[in-house]
């Protein structure tokens, strides 16, 4: 990569922008992000460039980053769903065992909790 890219792999990568957009479009079920599903899939591309077997078909092996791609998109959608719980939905403790503890219990509980999430469960 660091001479630059080959002409035919430029030529082929820019030929099938929309077979991969497509594809990716497809694995992911929404469009919202596609296109830097896309742009991170064609970065990665071009650094492999040299690896590409020209005798082999180029959207097979391209769909195989794209696939990669989309797959880390999902691993870090999923973790940011996780870091976007709310505190109260995390430390809660389970309804059915706060009806039969007694109160000190709760409370000792509760008292264990970071403030700023003993505040939080205090408001709901």
């Amino acid at each position: 990569m660091s001479q630059g890219l080959n002409p035919q792999f430029v030529k082929l990568l820019t030929n099938n922008q929309s077979a991969l957009y497509a594809f990716i479009v497809s694995r992911m079920g929404s469009v919202d992000q596609a296109n830097d599903v896309l742009q991170e899939a064609n970065l990665k591309l071009c650094k492999k460039a040299d690896e590409f077997d020209s005798e082999r078909p180029f959207l097979a092996w391209a769909f195989t980053f794209a696939r990669f791609e989309v797959m880390a998109w999902r691993k870090k959608q999923q973790r940011s769903r996780l870091a976007r719980l709310s505190p109260t939905y995390l430390f809660r403790p389970p309804r059915q065992t706060v009806s039969h503890l007694p109160a000190q219990c709760c409370t000792r509980w509760h008292r264990g909790l970071r403030p700023q999430i003993r505040r939080a469960r205090l408001a709901c």
